[in-house]
């Protein structure tokens, strides 16, 4: 029977989603009501894919009030070791054993906070079908930050710029720059696996992992 990794999740918020382009955009491209719904929508996608990623792998998720209250006990920071990363800083909400007692609470065993979701654009080779006078059409790939910690509050793994690569654009998609949920669903998956792998190693070596071996 495969080992339970129970992970506590803290997404991330209007203010670390980052993208190149209107949230009203990508909102059109998904076929939303309005472009208040990109965070939450994004939001679900994430964590549904990593959730079903893997069968060791449980994401636990909590109501919008906790979350807020949470969030602001966990001042956002820049960090430089083990490797630079955008993070948080944990010391005193560990210190003070609401971090304990909220995994406790929960029934996890780790806290990942997911500290950046950042779209950035890019430009490739239009196919001669897609209507694109200069022969190029702006697509884009997807960046995770995010920290993981044990009930101590210690830093066990980390992930630095993960990129999720959306689906090769098709004739039915080549005008959405890649920001179809849909066409994310497999780079999120691979997240999954990134986080799976580095609690593994992490409860086998007992050192911060940040290297990913996901291709």
């Amino acid at each position: 029977m495969a080992q339970q990794l129970r992970v506590l999740v803290i997404p991330f918020d209007k203010f670390q989603f980052e993208c190149n382009m209107t949230t009203s955009e990508i909102a059109l491209y998904n076929e939303l009501s309005g472009a208040d719904q990109v965070y939450d929508v994004y939001t679900q996608a994430l964590l549904e894919a990593i959730n079903e990623s893997s069968d060791s792998l449980s994401i636990y998720e909590m109501d919008e009030n906790s979350l807020n209250l949470i969030r602001r006990q966990l001042p956002r920071v820049y960090k430089r070791e083990p490797i630079s990363h955008n993070g948080v800083d944990i010391e005193a909400y560990a210190k003070s054993g609401d971090l304990k007692k909220l995994l406790e609470n929960m029934g996890a065993d780790y806290l990942m906070v997911i500290s950046r979701y950042k779209i950035m654009g890019k430009i490739i080779t239009a196919r001669g079908s897609w209507s694109s006078s200069a022969g190029f059409i702006n697509w884009s790939i997807h960046q995770v930050d995010y920290e993981i910690f044990n009930a101590e509050g210690d830093l066990v793994a980390l992930a630095d710029r993960f990129t999720i690569r959306p689906r090769n654009p098709r004739n039915e998609t080549y005008t959405t720059q890649g920001t179809l949920t849909e066409d994310l669903w497999i780079g999120m998956l691979k997240l999954g696996l990134d986080i799976e792998q580095k609690l593994l190693k992490y409860q086998k070596k007992g050192k911060v992992v940040y290297k990913s071996k996901i291709k």
